[in-house]
């Protein structure tokens, strides 16, 4: 196990627009705000998502493309630097309209109806990714 004791900062509390890229506008909120390291959650509503779930055998990310209107019932993810720049992993936990729960790794595509966040800003240095080769993921370098 690595880990490194980190202390809250500023803590911001908004919501993201109707129509809007949910990872691009929660990426696009840490960069203007220079939060290189940090926590998001949030809940609400998507009109229709992209989620990305990683294969541990091919080590490679399969894309779920869901076309239809779902909620988000939690969002949670964090905020480091990949390769120089202030990257945002959200995974989000969505459920349809009978209430089937779906869940992965929030891509591009993740179009909002209506969406609330908290953003954990940490003080201290910045946790970088860096490719791990056993798992083939990008992981924090600690």
């Amino acid at each position: 196990m690595k880990y490194r004791d980190v202390i809250r900062g500023r803590q911001w509390m908004g919501r993201v627009e109707k129509g809007e890229d949910l990872l691009e506008a929660l990426t696009r909120f840490a960069r203007s705000n220079q939060v290189r390291l940090g926590i998001v959650q949030g809940i609400g509503a998507l009109q229709k998502a992209r989620l990305s779930i990683y294969d541990q055998e091919k080590q490679e990310y399969d894309t779920l493309e869901i076309d239809k209107p779902v909620e988000v019932t939690n969002l949670t993810g964090n905020i480091s630097l990949k390769d120089g720049a202030i990257f945002c992993h959200l995974h989000a936990t969505l459920a349809d309209r009978e209430g089937k729960a779906l869940g992965g790794h929030v891509s591009e595509g993740c179009k909002v109806f209506a969406f609330e966040f908290i953003v954990q800003d940490l003080v201290g240095d910045a946790f970088h990714r860096a490719p791990e080769e056993e798992t083939g993921l990008t992981l924090w370098d600690i």
